[in-house]
């Protein structure tokens, strides 16, 4: 069954409505209703193959995103300014339910998670838990 835009349109919160332009006429911003923007992160290391952390002894996790179904979204090019290298695989109450050797998606479409994403390493971080590429993730375990 196929319905009409018009029909649709109906149905469709703000952010719905976003949504949908930025799908059919891809622009280079989309709007994801955030009250604020982020301050950049200064990495306190970049990313290498040379990462020695034993996952087997120490609580890891890894984050990864998902810049879809916008157009080319900016969060590739986020990473890479934070880390020093272009994501290489992309994969929420994130705080509350992280456990060791969580891989933790977000969506860079949903406000709320462009909201939390400078709190979840800090916070994470303090609790004990160790960073790690979803590959080292996988290649340790």
């Amino acid at each position: 069954m196929t319905l009409a835009k018009k029909t649709v349109g109906l149905w469709l919160s703000a952010f719905g409505k976003r949504v949908q332009q930025q799908t059919v006429t891809p622009g280079g911003s989309l709007d994801l209703g955030a009250t604020q923007i982020p301050t950049p992160v200064v990495p306190t290391h970049t990313a290498s193959g040379d990462d020695d952390t034993d996952c087997k002894r120490v609580r890891c996790i890894a984050l990864t995103f998902d810049d879809g179904p916008a157009a080319p979204a900016r969060t590739t090019a986020a990473i890479k300014a934070a880390t020093g290298e272009a994501p290489t695989l992309f994969a929420q109450t994130v705080i509350d339910k992280a456990k060791r050797n969580d891989v933790v998606l977000m969506h860079d479409i949903h406000p709320t998670s462009v909201a939390a994403v400078p709190q979840i390493p800090r916070t994470l971080t303090a609790r004990g838990f160790h960073f790690v590429t979803v590959s080292h993730l996988r290649a340790t375990l």
